[in-house]
């Protein structure tokens, strides 16, 4: 479309309105391409690095929460035992940001007893080894957090120039183009042609039509949020589980219709829920578990 524009732009001499639209237009599509070049690289080599760190935390943390234990065990504090006896359960299906703070919370409660650590076989070089290893994964979730935001922004911004350059195009540009059919037939002739190809372009684009889906898990009777609820859209091959407060997201969903299940342990199976998302929408899906105990 670009090309059309200088090759006419004799055409468009004298008409102020017209050309200040084609400065906007082109502009916005060397802009859409710059966008669509950071959005080429793939979500997952954003947050790669993130799951293979969190695979070698998990491992250090369950290691931490055994020497937990026996330190508990040695001192006969019931509560410290009962404290990494849960980190040791939870070091398998922690959110990424529950393994974190989980990590801190056992530096810090191991930390408290070194003499005792040290009759256990737990080393100050070790404790600290372990501490720096938890800092260096907040660090990275982080640098991975602030990637993912800019990847939204950018997405936003994309979508935002797309549905801008539309009507630009249809009622700035393309009347002054068709009125000069006439006298410059090339001119509406190669414009046809290059919006077409333009259009198939934007349909082969390889940035894929995404939603985003959140909501909350709670105890429907007590109404208190569920942690470390697994949820998932089968179909999309994507699994979350919730953090603290029973929030979960999904930030990149495609289009289309979609399987929400949750389930978590203790609690009955809810009934599956099917959503269907547009290109940029976000929806809300919250789900109230029934304990299997419960009536």
């Amino acid at each position: 479309m670009k090309r059309v524009f200088e090759k006419y732009a004799a055409q468009f001499d004298g008409k102020l309105d017209v050309k200040a639209a084609i400065v906007l237009f082109v502009a916005n599509v060397n802009r859409i391409g710059e966008l669509l070049s950071r959005l080429a690289l793939p979500r997952k080599t954003l947050t790669g690095p993130g799951k293979v760190k969190a695979l070698e935390l998990r491992k250090a943390l369950f290691t931490m929460a055994d020497l937990g234990i026996m330190m508990g065990a040695s001192r006969k504090d019931n509560n410290q035992v009962d404290l990494f006896m849960e980190i040791r359960k939870g070091s398998h299906k922690f959110t990424i940001w529950g393994m974190y703070q989980a990590a801190l919370q056992a530096y810090t409660e191991l930390n408290t007893y070194p003499e005792v650590g040290i009759k256990i076989g737990l080393t100050l070089e070790m404790l600290e080894a372990f501490k720096q290893q938890a800092d260096d994964f907040g660090d990275l979730l982080d640098i991975i957090d602030a990637l993912l935001k800019e990847r939204k922004s950018d997405r936003e911004e994309l979508l935002s120039l797309l549905k801008a350059n539309t009507p630009i195009l249809k009622q700035q540009i393309e009347p002054v183009i068709r009125l000069e059919a006439a006298t410059t037939p090339g001119l509406l002739r190669e414009y046809l042609i290059a919006r077409h190809t333009g259009a198939r372009k934007k349909q082969d684009s390889i940035i894929d039509l995404l939603s985003e889906i959140s909501g909350t898990v709670t105890d429907i009777i007590t109404g208190s949020p569920v942690a470390n609820a697994t949820v998932d859209i089968a179909e999309r091959e994507l699994i979350t589980t919730t953090d603290a407060d029973g929030y979960y997201q999904f930030d990149e969903v495609p289009v289309g219709d979609s399987t929400i299940s949750c389930h978590a342990t203790g609690y009955r199976l809810p009934e599956r829920v099917k959503v269907n998302a547009a290109d940029g929408e976000s929806l809300q899906v919250d789900f109230s578990l029934q304990p299997e105990a419960g009536e």
